[in-house]
C-alpha cells in the first residue's frame, strides 16, 4: 500500500494574535505573579506581552519537516521568489465564531516583511500581483455562504494563465529560492470534502477528481513552473490541518519543508528568522 505523509496540526494555542478590546479586572482578579500585575486594565501592554509570547511559540514550535542536505540556513541577502495567493493572505487562525482578528494595538507581520526582516532580498514584482486582485484573482473562502448548502472550501489559487511571461521571468532573478505559500483553513458551516478541491470560486463549483488536502490544479501547476526557474523550492505549509506532503518529501528540487500552523498576527515573523538560521525551530508533529 502506497504510504503517505499526513501533516496534522498542533496546539491552537499558535493563534494567539488576536485579543479582546478590553482587558477587564475580572478576568485576572486573584492573580498576583508579575505577568498579570504589570498589565492588568493596560491593554498595550497586554497587547506587548501576548505579541512577545506568540513570536516565541512561533520561534520554537514551527516543524521543519524537511531540509535535504542541510539546505538551510540560507545565506542572508539571498534572492527569494515568495510564491502563492495565499503568500499575501496567510491564514492567522480559526474562521467562524471561534475565530480572531488583527485589532488595534496587535502588529500584524506579513510574510513579505517576514522574509525582508531576516535579510533576504524579495521579489517585489510577485508581491505586487498577489496583493493585486484584479490581476491574481481574489483567493480562497473558507466556504460559508450563509448556510445554503453549497458551502465548500475554494482553494482559490491563481491559475498559471494569469502569470505575464516578465512575471515568470523575474523568478530567473530571484532564483536563490522559491518560497511557496499553500494554506488551508476550516470552519464552521462549510466542508473540507474529500472530493472536489476548487479553484474556482464558481457556484456551482466545477468538479475536479483532487480532494482539498493535498495540492489543488491550480497549485500543481504552480509548483511545477517553480522548477523550471530554481532548483530550492521550500515550502510553507500554513495550515491547521492536515496535509497531504509526500509529493514535497520525493521531489530533490523541493529542498525544505516548514509547518507553520497558523501563527496569529505576528507569528509569520518566524518564519524569516527560521530560513536564515537566528532561530531554530524544535516542533514536532504529534
Amino acid at each position: 500500500m502506497k504510504k503517505k505523509l499526513l501533516l496534522f496540526g498542533l496546539l491552537p494555542v499558535l493563534g494567539i494574535g488576536a485579543a479582546s478590546n478590553t482587558v477587564g479586572a475580572n478576568a485576572i482578579s486573584g492573580r498576583v505573579d508579575s505577568f498579570f500585575t504589570d498589565i492588568e486594565n493596560n491593554r498595550t501592554k497586554y497587547c506587548e506581552k501576548a505579541m512577545e509570547l506568540n513570536a516565541k511559540i512561533a520561534d520554537e514550535g514551527f516543524v521543519l519537516l524537511k531540509n535535504a542536505n542541510n539546505f538551510l540556513p540560507m545565506a542572508k541577502n539571498s534572492k527569494v521568489s515568495l510564491v502563492g495567493k495565499s503568500s499575501v493572505s496567510l491564514v492567522r487562525g480559526g474562521a467562524g465564531s471561534g475565530s480572531g482578528s488583527v485589532s488595534q494595538g496587535i502588529t500584524e507581520i506579513k510574510m513579505d516583511a517576514s522574509l525582508k526582516n531576516a535579510g533576504l532580498q524579495v521579489n517585489k514584482s510577485l508581491v505586487d500581483f498577489y496583493n493585486n486582485s484584479s490581476k491574481s484573482g481574489s483567493g480562497r473562502t473558507n466556504g460559508n455562504t450563509n448556510w445554503t448548502g453549497i458551502s465548500e472550501v475554494t482553494i482559490g489559487e491563481t491559475p498559471m494563465s494569469k502569470y505575464s511571461q516578465s512575471l515568470l521571468d523575474s523568478m530567473d532573478e530571484y532564483n536563490d529560492a522559491a518560497i511557496f505559500v499553500i494554506s488551508r483553513e476550516g470552519s464552521e458551516g462549510c466542508d473540507v470534502k474529500t472530493c472536489n478541491a476548487h479553484d474556482s470560486q464558481k457556484s456551482p463549483n466545477p468538479a475536479t477528481t483532487k480532494h482539498a488536502l493535498e495540492l489543488s490544479e491550480n497549485e500543481e501547476a504552480l509548483f511545477n513552473e517553480l522548477k523550471n526557474h530554481t532548483d530550492n523550492i521550500i515550502i510553507l505549509v500554513n495550515s491547521g490541518n492536515a496535509f497531504e506532503c509526500d509529493v514535497f518529501q520525493r521531489d530533490e528540487k523541493v529542498k525544505a519543508v516548514l509547518w507553520m500552523g497558523t501563527p496569529g498576527a505576528n507569528g509569520a515573523g518566524a518564519v524569516g528568522r527560521i530560513l536564515v538560521g537566528d532561530v531554530n525551530p524544535s516542533g514536532k508533529t504529534v
